[in-house]
């Protein structure tokens, strides 16, 4: 778990004053934050005396991948060649099974860039490196499944016919998927929740995800599987 091995980068903890990644909140209203001393007990959630009572995975130690890098020759010196890792890529919690982004690492690790440096150190060093892709499920909190309030932007606004509520937070119902493909010279679609199964939609979800990255955030604004009927 690199958040608890070792931090090599202060500078890209959360919530550190003059840090490179902010201090955002997962799920509403949790806040990450990091701990100064590195060997601090973690709060309790589960204790309604703690201050963090339901609040969970929202804490950090700074553990990143710079950190990983920085102990190779540690760890070769105890006789490890392959590391496993929990989920690295950016996610919304402190274990990172929540995944928010596959197509890049988490920023609180130190990026892609972070990731590309030990990569490449391991592969010097003849060592390997496995990670933990979680693909059967993703945060209810991100790029896929936005359960929490979201900004409609301008031009998605005026695609679905929903003039003046560009900016807002609302999520309105009639707005169908705009759905296209990548093949040249091919027209875009629309396709209403109405005529469709759950099946359907869960399928063209998926295929317009897959097929067109640049989609991800239509659907999980208007859509994502949980408003299919």
């Amino acid at each position: 778990m690199p958040d608890r091995f070792r931090n090599g980068d202060l500078t890209n903890d959360y919530c550190r004053p003059g840090s490179t990644t902010g201090c955002p909140f997962y799920y509403g209203s949790q806040q990450a934050f990091t701990y100064n001393q590195w060997n601090t007990q973690i709060c309790d959630p589960r204790d309604p005396n703690s201050g963090c009572f339901g609040q969970y995975s929202n804490q950090f130690y700074g553990g990143d991948l710079k950190g990983v890098q920085k102990k190779l020759d540690y760890l070769q010196a105890i006789g490890i060649d392959t590391i496993y890792m929990n989920p690295i890529f950016q996610a919304r919690s402190n274990h990172r099974y929540d995944t928010d982004n596959y197509l890049h690492i988490d920023p609180a690790l130190g990026g892609d860039a972070a990731f590309a440096s030990l990569q490449s150190e391991l592969n010097r060093r003849g060592m390997h490196v496995i990670l933990d892709g979680v693909f059967n499920h993703a945060s209810s909190d991100g790029l896929y499944f936005d359960r929490y309030t979201a900004t409609i932007p301008t031009a998605l606004a005026n695609r679905c016919n929903l003039s003046g509520e560009a900016g807002s937070t609302s999520r309105p119902t009639t707005c169908p998927v705009i759905r296209t493909t990548t093949t040249a010279g091919s027209a875009s679609t629309a396709c209403r929740l109405s005529t469709m199964t759950t099946r359907q939609c869960a399928t063209s979800f998926i295929a317009d995800l897959t097929t067109n990255p640049a989609l991800v955030w239509a659907g999980r604004q208007r859509l994502a599987l949980r408003r299919c009927r």
